[in-house]
């Protein structure tokens, strides 16, 4: 949900403080991403995504994306289950238009599984200050679950999330561009896995049970260089905590090359790190008011590195990714380590 909200933000903002281009501009792009972990789960990821420039100024966007995910993880024998597959299809349309020197937009989206239905509505605004060499980006999101259970029509729950984001970037000099970044979430309902259960070492075994509130903080900060006329390099950092006791670090370092004028190549490193929640145990004793077994929630690390290969032939963009990710979980018994391989390719048409 954190992910759903956050891509729905940057499709916001984004807008909001997307570059004027003329009438008749615009792109498409085409991507299939594949996650694979040995822990027997793997998601392949397709999206496409368009988007226009009207007269006026005004920019209209729409993507969709569509998830197959088929797993036989720690997660799902523990439910007593055999390996699942299921798809999530999820579309959505932007709005963008300049208003007395801001950039409005507005967003929506609804995404769909066998067990989850999700309506999103999203709006933000951006504006150039200091000749723009400043830009002040601000939106919200609003998204309404229907959470179900599979094989179980009579199970029915809610979840509510309101997410706020505003974010400053500023142009140091001609060669660095920095920024920072405030993320708020507030959710409400039901927030645990219909599918999981926690036993106790004393023989109770009951159904998991997390929290109905929730509020989530992020500041986050980068800065982005050019070394080089054909060589730069990103670095970022992301501090979370949330009113479960979760605390999290998150850095990342990247590197682009312009090898030609029509071929670039990337590399990036990626470390995050958290400890768990406050009601999270390995094992539970005996029965308590919130008990969970999902690993996310866990005391964790995580880190990963990739490289990215683009060629520009004209108008059309083509490129490909490769990376892993290692994963340490210090008390998630079912589950300690955790390695998954990513792959993914895309193209772009721009006009």
């Amino acid at each position: 949900m954190w992910l759903q909200l956050g891509v729905i933000l940057v499709v916001s903002l984004s807008a909001g403080s997307a570059i004027a281009q003329e009438s008749g501009d615009g792109h498409a792009d085409s991507r299939v991403l594949v996650y694979d972990d040995d822990d027997a789960t793997t998601v392949v990821t397709s999206i496409a995504s368009a988007e226009a420039t009207l007269p006026k100024k005004v920019t209209v966007g729409a993507y969709a994306v569509l998830d197959a995910v088929s797993s036989a993880s720690v997660d799902v024998v523990s439910a007593a289950t055999g390996r699942w597959t299921e798809n999530r299809v999820e579309a959505g349309a932007t709005l963008a238009a300049p208003i007395a020197g801001t950039k409005v937009s507005m967003g929506a989206t609804r995404s769909q599984e066998n067990d989850w239905l999700s309506h999103t509505i999203a709006a933000g605004a951006s504006r150039e200050f200091f000749e723009r060499n400043t830009i002040v980006t601000a939106g919200y999101a609003f998204t309404r679950n229907k959470v179900g259970r599979a094989m179980d029509p009579t199970f029915e729950e809610s979840l509510l999330a309101h997410s706020a984001e505003i974010s400053v970037g500023q142009l140091l000099d001609r060669k660095t561009r920095a920024g920072v970044a405030y993320t708020f979430q507030a959710l409400s309902g039901f927030q645990s896995s219909p599918y999981r259960y926690v036993a106790a070492t004393d023989g109770a075994t009951v159904a998991e049970v997390h929290p109905e509130r929730r509020k989530r903080h992020a500041l986050s900060a980068f800065a982005l260089r050019s070394l080089t006329p054909r060589l730069s390099t990103r670095l970022s950092y992301r501090l979370y905590r949330d009113d479960w006791g979760i605390w999290s670090h998150t850095g990342s370092l990247r590197f682009a090359v312009e090898v030609s004028e029509h071929i670039r190549v990337a590399l990036d490193a990626r470390m995050y790190n958290q400890n768990r929640a406050d009601f999270y145990r390995g094992s539970y004793s005996t029965s308590f008011a919130y008990m969970s077994r999902d690993r996310e929630l866990a005391s964790f690390w995580d880190a990963g590195a990739g490289g990215e290969v683009a060629a520009q032939l004209g108008p059309v963009t083509l490129d490909a990714r490769i990376g892993a990710i290692r994963y340490r979980f210090r008390n998630f018994p079912s589950l300690p380590k955790r390695i998954a391989i990513l792959a993914g390719a895309g193209a772009k048409v721009e006009w």
